[in-house]
């Protein structure tokens, strides 16, 4: 006797039973599919979506979003979207969303970054949200939306999918 378990599309006849002639590619079935499904969520390098806290602005204390390993990663792409308001003299908020995208030189052993982005811009066009790669850790540097303040609330939340270095 088997029960039918569909993975991602691929329905399996699990046997319910050790006796079973057929258990073994029933088994074997259904550990490849499940490890295709999870290969479709995520790799372990991936960084998984979370939602932080962003420093005061030009607090000289940059926020640390993630790290990756340069043996282990030849390229990220960090989707994210952030918000900061003000109170106060000045009160004002900024929304901007975008795409970091770093790749690895192992010539160098360094990380090179581009920020893509839409939303609320400085008036020379420039993001108010800043990012860099300080060795292997990619970071907010500034979100300076201006103004005098009295309370500023800022968050951002992100994902990363990576490029794993190939066996």
């Amino acid at each position: 006797m088997s029960v039918k378990i569909t993975i991602g599309g691929t329905v399996i006849n699990f046997p319910t039973s050790g006796t079973d002639a057929n258990w073994a590619e029933a088994v074997t079935e259904f550990a490849l599919a499940v490890e295709n499904q999870l290969l479709s969520v995520g790799l372990i390098t991936d960084i998984a979506p979370q939602v932080t806290d962003i420093p005061e602005a030009n607090s000289g204390s940059p926020k640390a979003l993630f790290t990756v390993d340069g043996t282990q990663v030849r390229a990220f792409t960090m989707q994210y979207g952030s918000y900061r308001v003000s109170t106060g003299l000045g009160a004002t908020s900024k929304t901007v969303s975008g795409v970091v995208n770093g790749v690895y030189n192992e010539t160098t052993s360094s990380w090179t970054i581009e920020h893509e982005f839409i939303g609320d811009k400085q008036p020379n066009g420039e993001p108010y949200i800043t990012f860099d790669m300080n060795q292997n850790t990619l970071e907010v540097t500034a979100f300076t939306i201006g103004g005098t303040y009295d309370t500023v609330n800022s968050t951002i939340s992100y994902s990363a999918k990576t490029l794993p270095v190939s066996n």
